[in-house]
């Protein structure tokens, strides 16, 4: 939309076509042209402003603007020339060369049986000349559009008085250009805090570098059939200096960085005053004919130095000015532009130079380096010996090298000593990841028992961990089915933890020097119920896949873990939000499959699979079995067995049933504890798996208990350490496990025969059917399924079924024991509250208000006085109304739009800057606890306390998560901690 114009004055004047025009960059006569033929046109000077004067001078943000009309033609009406000598013959082009514009239909009648065929702005218009008094000749137009008119008046008088007006608006440009410039350059000098950030101002003649974000626009003008393929051209002054490329098919796009959304506004504080600004000009792509114009703004010198200082890295928001004769995509909404600017750093700069080379070079993954612990391989020499005798004992060689401070006495070792050596501290640390809850510290010591991935040699191990928005990778250790990581190979690493229900994902593979990696297998460590500053040394089996009703084990792990919090208090509010969605992108495909299968398994989801399926079926059915528990839990609670034992004896207390008993005669003596109640029977409920699950024999299965985080909640610390021995209480873990798998056994016996059952009726009273059912012949495994589409979806819903139920078992089984930590005490907070407020008398008295207010004989009066004349208001008033809610109800979904919008730039920018970042190859970290198995340690698993201070200071290099925060260039999260540690 167009300002007010404030100043105009036009002249009517006669135009042949263009006499000559750009082609590869220089100027060629035209055809028409030659041909001499005069078309009327109107040569209007506008001064569009928010000053209400009328005079010349111009003001701090006025535009100028010359327009070149031509006559309007009516359709099926001839045309009439407003000039009194009228010439045969039309040759002129009134196609859309060059910048076109027709404004929307309330400011075409301005000028009443005329049209707009041009504008330009003065910078646009130079080389004049004058052949005679009448006559004026100019190049017009942009770098690329540029055409040479000549425009023929009525008199001498009005040449002139064009020229002086002209020569008059520029040199009333020309000083405000200076002054803006002056004050630019005072600016400087005296406030440096906002000072532009310049680059060697005195060399290089204030030199400004100003990072430009062209984000997005809204509801463009239609200019195909019902759709059109926008894109951006940005001017400075009449030179083009960047543009986007088209984004097809969408009135709403979105530019990113793989479509040149960002770029660098190089030039001198000089040379920007001495234009109009930035013309930022959107038009439609069309391969075959021209590309026609949609709109366009224009954003001044002065502004953008305003918003690269007071403003850097905000969405701004610019209404388009419509160009072109095209459909609007909404009544109500009117185009709008979104853009970005701020001062270019050092890192802006290194990045978009380092992304101008990877795009030469056609490469992506531009710091794939500085996310990704690749892992190291020394190539062994087959030759070589693997073992040898010395002294009588044999020894064998230290992989991957040995020690580099010590290389002869770690170059051959005995396998006890290798096991010594293997559980001492580790020497060089890797600090990864954005999080600042607290650190993790991660060894892999060993893995034992791996199968042989290869043929005439062994297992090349190494070990791939993903943990949030970060990977790494051990050592390769080769040729090797029982791997030992010595303390200074590449095996330990510090993460930092940005959520505490966070899982370190574990993969173990055989390194390929041609093929990449074979998984072997892969385990996730839940450290939610782990005590910080206590040493774990743990043992979990390896398996290949997450689905699998009967799992396998391929070998076994072993790490050692240590935790460090900054302040538990933090750990547990954090752990209340949602955590962040995290996502990995690597630069080669290999690395992608290492890292879907740490994450995913050996399941391949995204496709259709019937195992997957039927694996989903019997997790469901699984699920259905939590009926049987509850009906034992139904017996224990009204028999009153005893399940709690009292202190020093052996005598059990059935504290449950109890509570049962006392909490049921009050409500039935008082209903109005019903809310009350209620909340606190989930908190019953979650304090009651609690302690189910704190009375397994096996330390590894134990949640944190419900009295341990409220004194660690108030004092900072956890009440007790954890010591944990090896193989502790094992013999009862075993009879555990054999009852507990006895009484699964007769669940699924008695499952079996009532099914069976259910089977035999349904034969004996439906006998049709089963001669079809057995001529029918089965598909195999290999046949072609061509109910593949609708198997995956019916896949895709089973596995967002069993994603929720993981998620809610792990809360009530307090494997994600802060959110039911706090959710039992929200509950239980709630049904305190709920206790003393009398919910029988707020209900009684709510519904008299009901009844006696809207159900009483005198609605009869309000029908009378209020209904009926409602009812009889004139169409016109009723029509403003659904107007005015119509428009009230655009504005509401605007307001949503604007905001879906916003969450599709993130998205689409992340999405499009991480890819150029890090690589094209993405996998998803899994968000939530969303495995159908959750890997416990085994019993030759141990914890003891620990001193964390004899680790905080071995750090030997840091490597950044994928997490990205800010806009335009995004800077990885946390890289201001990483340097302000650097600094210290």
């Amino acid at each position: 939309m167009r300002n007010n114009i404030r100043y105009s004055q036009y002249w009517d004047v006669k135009c042949p076509p263009v006499k000559r025009h750009i082609i590869v960059g220089h100027f060629v006569p035209t055809l028409r042209g030659a041909l001499g033929i005069h078309r009327p046109k109107r040569l209007v000077i506008e001064i569009e402003g928010d000053s209400s004067s009328a005079d010349l001078s111009l003001h701090d943000e006025d535009k100028v603007t010359i327009r070149v009309l031509r006559p309007k033609r009516d359709r099926g009406k001839q045309w009439t020339s407003p000039f009194s000598s009228r010439e045969n013959g039309d040759d002129d082009d009134y196609s859309s060369l060059g910048q076109v514009s027709v404004e929307e239909e309330e400011e075409e009648s301005q000028y009443e049986g005329w049209m707009q065929y041009r504008h330009y702005t003065l910078e646009e218009i130079d080389k004049e000349s004058s052949p005679n008094d009448t006559t004026w000749v100019a190049s017009m137009g942009r770098t690329s559009t540029r055409e040479v008119r000549e425009f023929h008046f009525e008199s001498a008088k009005e040449a002139t008085a064009f020229k002086k007006i002209l020569e008059t608006l520029r040199s009333q440009v020309k000083e405000r250009s200076e002054a803006y410039l002056e004050a630019f350059r005072i600016s400087q000098i005296k406030d440096h805090s906002i000072a532009l950030k310049t680059v060697d101002a005195e060399k290089d003649g204030d030199q400004l570098q100003i990072l430009v974000e062209i984000v997005s626009a809204t509801d463009l003008p239609i200019a195909d059939h019902k759709t059109s393929d926008p894109y951006t051209i940005c001017y400075l002054g009449k030179e083009e200096i960047h543009r986007t490329l088209p984004i097809f098919r969408s009135l709403n796009p979105i530019w990113t960085v793989h479509t040149g959304s960002l770029f660098l506004l190089q030039t001198s504080a000089e040379a920007l005053f001495a234009t109009s600004g930035l013309t930022f000009l959107v038009k439609d792509y069309d391969s075959v004919t021209k590309n026609d114009p949609l709109g366009q703004i224009v954003v001044s010198a002065p502004k953008i130095l305003e918003f690269a200082d007071l403003q850097p890295s905000e969405r701004l928001e610019f209404p388009l000015t419509l160009l072109g004769q095209h459909r609007k995509s909404s009544t109500y909404l009117h185009p709008v532009l979104y853009l970005r600017f701020r001062h270019a750093s050092k890192e802006d700069l290194s990045f978009l130079s380092r992304l101008q080379n990877m795009r030469r070079r056609k490469g992506i993954g531009i710091y794939a380096n500085n996310v990704f612990a690749r892992p190291r391989i020394k190539i062994a020499n087959p030759l070589q010996r693997e073992s040898r005798i010395e002294q009588g004992q044999r020894v064998y060689r230290v992989k991957p090298y040995p020690d580099p401070e010590r290389p002869e006495d770690t170059k051959w070792l005995s396998a006890k000593a290798l096991d010594e050596e293997t559980l001492k501290p580790s020497y060089n640390w890797i600090e990864a990841g954005s999080g600042r809850l607290g650190k993790i510290y991660l060894e892999i010591l060993r893995c034992t028992d791996l199968p042989n991935m290869d043929i005439g040699s062994k297992t090349d191990a190494f070990c791939s961990i993903i943990f949030e928005d970060c990977i790494v990778n051990t050592d390769v250790i080769n040729d090797e089915l029982s791997p030992r990581w010595p303390p200074w190979s590449q095996r330990a690493f510090c993460f930092r933890m940005a959520h505490g229900s966070s899982q370190i994902l574990i993969g173990v593979f055989d390194h390929e020097i041609d093929k990449g990696a074979t998984p072997i297998g892969r385990v996730s460590v839940d450290v939610t119920n782990l005590h910080p500053n206590t040493e774990y040394v743990l043992v979990f089996d390896l398996y290949k896949s997450i689905l699998d009703n009967v799992r396998r084990e391929v070998g076994k792990v072993t790490i050692r873990l240590k935790m460090e919090y900054d302040s538990f208090k933090d750990v547990v509010f954090g752990s209340l939000q949602i955590p962040s969605l995290n996502y990995i992108n690597l630069a080669k495909k290999a690395d992608f499959r290492c890292a879907h299968f740490v994450c995913y398994g050996e399941e391949n989801l995204q496709r259709m699979d019937m195992e997957a399926i039927y694996s989903y079926k019997a997790e469901i059915e699984e699920y259905l079995s939590v009926f049987n528990q509850v009906g034992r839990a139904a017996i224990t609670l009204f028999l009153w067995r005893g399940h709690v034992n009292f202190p020093g004896t052996a005598i059990k207390l059935p504290i449950h049933s109890m509570i049962a008993y006392i909490v049921a005669s009050s409500l039935i003596e008082n209903w109005n504890r019903l809310p009350a109640v209620f909340f606190f029977s989930i908190t019953w409920f979650l304090l009651a798996t609690n302690e189910h699950r704190y009375r397994h024999p096996s330390p590894w299965h134990q949640p944190m208990s419900f009295t341990d985080m409220w004194h660690a909640l108030l004092f900072g610390d956890m009440v007790r350490p954890a010591m944990i021995s090896e193989h502790e209480n094992e013999s009862a873990v075993r009879r555990y496990k054999q009852a507990l798998l006895k009484r699964q056994e007769k669940e699924r016996e008695a499952s079996e025969r009532a099914q069976a059952r259910a089977e035999e009726i349904a034969n004996l009273t439906s006998g049709e059917g089963m001669e079809d059912e057995m001529m029918e012949t089965k598909l195999g495994k290999l046949t072609i399924n061509p109910l593949a589409p609708l198997l995956l979806r019916v896949q895709d819903i089973l596995g967002l079924v069993c994603k929720c139920l993981r998620i809610i078992r792990s809360i009530i089984m307090w494997d994600e024991c802060y959110i039911a930590f706090a959710l039992a005490n929200v509950c239980l907070a709630l049904s305190l509250i709920l206790l003393f407020i009398p919910w029988n008398i707020i209900l009684r008295w709510s519904l008299r208000l009901v009844v006696h207010s809207l159900m009483g004989p005198w609605m009869k009066l309000v029908d009378v006085f209020y209904w009926q004349k409602l009812d009889s208001q004139c169409d016109d008033n009723v029509a403003k109304q659904l107007q005015i809610a119509a428009r009230e109800k655009m504005e509401s979904l605007n307001i949503a739009k604007k905001a879906f919008m916003m969450k599709m730039e993130d998205f689409s920018k992340t999405k499009a800057i991480k890819r150029y970042m890090f690589g094209k190859f993405v996998t998803r970290v899994p968000q939530f606890k969303e495995y159908r198995y959750k890997d416990n340690p085994l019993p030759e698993s141990t914890a003891m306390p620990f001193d964390m201070k004899l680790v905080s200071n071995m750090i030997r290099a840091r490597q950044h998560g994928q997490a990205l925060s800010g806009h335009m260039i995004p800077l990885w999260s946390g890289a201001k901690e990483y340097e302000h540690e650097e600094g210290e």
